[in-house]
């Protein structure tokens, strides 16, 4: 673990640190970066103010990120997206979540939002944060040309075996 900030206090007793300002926390893979950690070495769980985290090829960022377990977070009022920088071509924008490394994401009051502009909304979103390949619905297209007009595309995409998949796509 390296955590860096502008301000740092550690109680040895009780082993929990407080970070505010500019704090990032490298464990690993991942990376969060915020306003305030409180952070528990014990478990290595903790909360993270008004923060962002990259999560092995997924992006978050919350006005809260708790880290509950070795591989598990929680975000409220925040977004998911498999997109880097600070303008993602798209996310899911997410009331409440919960995020478990090589597993999926399960997503709540999720609006999917492309270039900034909010086009569906569900209540509910299972998503697959894994590493390697799996099966599953693809992000819907959207799109605009003189010679079709508008349309809506949406590909399934499916693991056949080591080096075969499939990809079925309708517009």
């Amino acid at each position: 673990i390296k955590l860096t900030a502008d301000y740092v206090r550690a109680d040895r007793m009780t082993k929990v640190v407080v970070a505010e300002g500019d704090v990032v926390l490298e464990q690993g893979p991942s990376r969060l970066t915020g306003l305030r950690l409180e952070l528990d070495l014990t478990d290595k769980s903790g909360v993270l103010t008004d923060g962002k985290a990259e999560l092995a090829g997924i992006f978050v960022r919350g006005a809260t990120l708790a880290k509950t377990g070795a591989r598990t977070f929680v975000i409220r009022d925040g977004a998911v997206t498999a997109c880097e920088g600070e303008d993602p071509s798209w996310e899911f924008q997410v009331k409440d979540g919960a995020v478990t490394l090589d597993d999926y994401a399960k997503l709540k009051t999720v609006v999917f939002r492309l270039g900034g502009v909010p086009l569906l909304y569900t209540p509910y979103l299972l998503w697959p944060a894994l590493r390697d390949r799996a099966s599953g619905f693809l992000i819907p297209g959207v799109g605009y040309s003189s010679r079709r007009g508008a349309w809506l595309g949406l590909s399934y995409y499916q693991v056949l075996g080591r080096s075969a998949d499939a990809t079925v796509t309708t517009d």
